[in-house]
């Protein structure tokens, strides 16, 4: 006999009528802008009622490859007390849509682990999986569900699940979770901004579970997106302020897509036409009225909105007229691109100011910077082995002294020895100069250039 798990939260946190919830999964799915041609089979997305997540819900879950067979949603225990992962025996979760079956020749399969064990009981008065069934079921209605409640779990755990059943491009992967809890809409914004900041650029070191409920689940999911070298691109941030008056206690909600690349390749894939015309634009600011573009309005996609570093070049009839950029992400990249551009055209003091009359020969560069991360040696040809041609940018430092040198150096300075050297100098150091407190760093760009 089927046994059939049955809705304890429509008409509570969604529609109990099919057809109401229908309307407004088609609703959400219609307000939320689509910034992106890419697909995905993983993703963060919230958990609570749809008045006050459903927009943000539907913003990751539009992505979601509608050819999956098989969804692992991954969601904390609120009502009860576990230890390890909770599976269950059920053959179907029911909401208004209809049932949705689950996979239990998987579900079986991670019962062999020792922190996976059947519990239905913790089921029981649990929305953060529920909430999620029906816009799985409105994208994939034939797919089939691995519910995973866990508890006081590593996220090693979690992405060690991921790990093992992501080569089969049937399954796909939902981290049920929303962010900060109960702060003021102030304080929310900056928690969940700087929880955001943690995930995008995939520094979960001391991630703490007040900044999201689900905090096992997401770093599990970056842990695993760092180690392929994939990374996460945010589809919205907000609160439930948004759609509620009160703002002395509020909810963050926050939505990412996994790319299965990593971000610079991502940007330059789907942006690299907008990121060459708000350089550009910022630069035509710059001559008409003397300072860079405005990009404060929220007219860009999200990605541009997560804190990226980048190098912008100028050109004329192939002769350098301007080059100035940022080593490390430290504000939204649409205000870095916007800022360099204008630099490189205003502020590089090897040049002039750039002019009206120059404006229509420009040919603008751009370099979008991945995370720098330190080399490790023990001497000079230590360092040297450790750099690859070619790929590696490479950022010296000593005390105050320091410099940078982008990948696209290599093509005049071939040599690894006279590389370092140059670099040296340009940092103000001599040539032949090392000491035991001398640092290095490297990073690799994506780049961007006009035809």
């Amino acid at each position: 006999m089927e046994t059939v798990k049955t809705a304890e939260f429509a008409g509570k946190f969604y529609p109990c009528d099919r057809e109401k919830l229908c309307e407004l999964l088609i609703s959400l799915f219609n307000t939320v802008k689509k910034d992106y041609k890419t697909t995905t089979r993983a993703i963060i997305a919230p958990h609570a009622g749809y008045m006050y997540s459903g927009k943000t819900a539907a913003a990751a879950f539009q992505y979601l490859d509608k050819n999956i067979k098989n969804v692992f949603v991954f969601a904390p225990a609120h009502r009860c007390e576990l230890t390890g992962i909770a599976l269950s025996s059920f053959d179907c979760f029911e909401t208004p849509l209809g049932k949705i079956s689950l996979n239990q020749d998987l579900i079986k399969e991670l019962s062999c682990n020792t922190f996976a064990d059947f519990a239905d009981e913790a089921y029981s008065n649990e929305h953060a999986i529920e909430v999620q069934l029906p816009f799985i079921q409105s994208l994939a209605p034939n797919a089939k569900l691995i519910p995973v409640l866990y508890g006081n779990i590593s996220n090693e755990e979690i992405s060690g699940i991921i790990e093992k059943y992501w080569e089969n491009k049937d399954n796909a992967f939902v981290v049920s979770s929303d962010l900060s809890h109960f702060y003021s809409q102030k304080d929310a914004e900056k928690i969940d901004k700087y929880t955001a900041e943690m995930i995008e650029l995939q520094n979960i070191e001391g991630f703490q579970p007040l900044q999201a409920c689900g905090s096992t689940g997401i770093t599990g999911l970056v842990k695993f997106a760092k180690n392929r070298g994939f990374s996460l691109v945010r589809t919205e941030l907000t609160t439930s302020a948004e759609v509620s008056s009160v703002n002395d206690s509020v909810v963050g909600y926050g939505a990412w897509i996994l790319a299965e690349k990593k971000k610079s390749l991502f940007i330059k894939e789907e942006f690299s036409d907008l990121v060459l015309s708000l350089c550009k634009d910022s630069i035509l600011a710059g001559i008409e009225t003397g300072n860079s573009l405005d990009v404060d309005e929220k007219l860009y996609p999200e990605v541009f909105y997560e804190l990226g570093a980048c190098f912008v070049t100028i050109t004329i009839n192939q002769k350098l007229r301007g080059c100035i950029g940022s080593i490390f992400a430290h504000k939204p990249l649409l205000n870095d691109l916007a800022q360099n551009a204008y630099k490189a055209a205003f502020s590089d003091s090897r040049f002039a100011a750039l002019t009206l009359e120059e404006f229509p020969h420009i040919k603008l560069g751009v370099s979008l910077l991945s995370q720098p991360e330190p080399v490790n040696f023990k001497d000079e040809e230590d360092l040297l082995n450790n750099i690859v041609p070619y790929k590696d940018g490479i950022i010296i430092q000593d005390g105050n002294y320091s410099a940078v040198y982008l990948p696209s150096v290599w093509v005049q300075l071939p040599d690894k020895k006279e590389f370092l050297k140059s670099l040296k100098q340009k940092a103000g150091l001599p040539a032949e100069y090392f000491s035991k407190t001398f640092k290095a760093y490297r990073f690799h760009t994506v780049y961007i250039d006009e035809k």
